[in-house]
């Protein structure tokens, strides 16, 4: 106990300053293992990464959902911007690192605001209730 006393008193650090920071899953050590996320990120265009970071700016740290809200610039499903949106998302979905939140789901889990609801795979992003998002990524 002194010893994490000392050590918070040198960095500053806090019990909300640990919520900050996040576990990943272990990096793949060689070809025969699992993927990790940084394997999985490498697989998609560039652009989609850069939609995985805003996706995952609004995660609820407690089940991997994230919140991404509508755009005006998204409300034309004809529309370049829409097309684009879908198509990053379609990436990220293939690749395994987000899931996408179907209406049915999101009624049951409480989810009412008006935007589209994403689940960043447990197995990638750890959170805290490990086994209610594990739960929601094998109900989609």
């Amino acid at each position: 106990m002194i010893q994490n006393e000392k050590i918070n008193a040198i960095f500053g650090g806090s019990k909300k300053q640990e919520d900050r920071f996040q576990m990943i899953s272990p990096l793949r050590s060689n070809k025969h293992t699992n993927q990790d996320i940084f394997d999985a990120l490498a697989t998609v265009r560039p652009a989609a990464i850069v939609l995985f970071n805003e996706i995952k700016l609004h995660r609820n740290v407690l089940n991997n959902v994230c919140f991404y809200e509508k755009r005006e610039s998204l409300l034309d499903p004809k529309g370049s911007p829409y097309q684009l949106f879908r198509r990053y998302v379609k990436e990220l979905k293939q690749a395994d690192i987000i899931k996408e939140i179907p209406a049915k789901l999101k009624r049951k889990l409480g989810l009412n605001k008006d935007g589209y609801y994403f689940i960043i795979n447990p197995s990638f992003i750890y959170c805290k209730e490990k086994q209610q998002a594990r739960e929601i990524w094998k109900a989609i």
